[in-house]
């Protein structure tokens, strides 16, 4: 999309309805960028994550999926749910929705470390990342630590929401996420139902 400065917007508006149906998503990857930025633009892969940035690339990872799990929601036609609470935002999934993402972050960590996780793996991981945005913000008033790994599974579901984000627009659109290669990406992508997901913007859009 073309970028637009504020001179050029009605600014009496919601900054939502200056944009389109990906706007959500478009500022989840904002922060996605950010996030790998903040990294030396490398690929969010523990333990290989810069130290001295570790609780602004949480926050903005985190952010960044939380604001693709909503805007997911709004390019299928759904009801926009509210709240940061990572675990309640992917439970409010369709569960057609639900199962791809799940499937499609098992096979990235087949690809990353020769095995799948299931379904109970995956919701046990969430839950304990779930409310990362709002604790990593104010980190210095908890007395206990963090396990960073849960950046490269909230890292996960973003790269998930953004292909299928990805198989309702023309491809000179798609978001890049960034993963190892292309091979990788492309056993991803074989999750996505694409009848599933065209189905959705049909029957939601009537």
């Amino acid at each position: 999309m073309k970028n637009k400065l504020i001179e050029d917007v009605d600014c009496s508006k919601c900054p939502y309805q200056i944009l389109n149906n990906f706007d959500i998503c478009n500022a989840a990857y904002d922060f996605y960028q950010s996030a790998h930025f903040l990294n030396d633009n490398k690929e969010l892969y523990y333990p290989k994550i810069s130290a001295n940035n570790v609780v602004a690339i949480t926050v903005n990872i985190s952010f960044s999926c939380e604001l693709f799990l909503k805007g997911i929601q709004k390019i299928l036609g759904f009801k926009v749910p509210r709240g940061h609470d990572l675990f309640d935002l992917f439970t409010s999934l369709d569960d057609r929705l639900k199962t791809m993402i799940i499937n499609i972050v098992a096979c990235d960590y087949e690809y990353e470390t020769g095995s799948r996780i299931n379904e109970e793996q995956f919701l046990k991981s969430l839950e304990l990342v779930k409310n990362w945005f709002v604790e990593q913000r104010y980190w210095f008033e908890h007395d206990y630590g963090f396990d960073y790994k849960g950046i490269g599974f909230i890292k996960k579901i973003c790269d998930a929401v953004m292909l299928l984000a990805n198989a309702t627009i023309d491809e000179q659109l798609w978001f890049k996420i960034s993963v190892s290669s292309m091979e990788k990406q492309r056993a991803m992508m074989k999750h996505i139902d694409q009848t599933v997901i065209s189905k959705m913007i049909e029957q939601n859009n009537k």
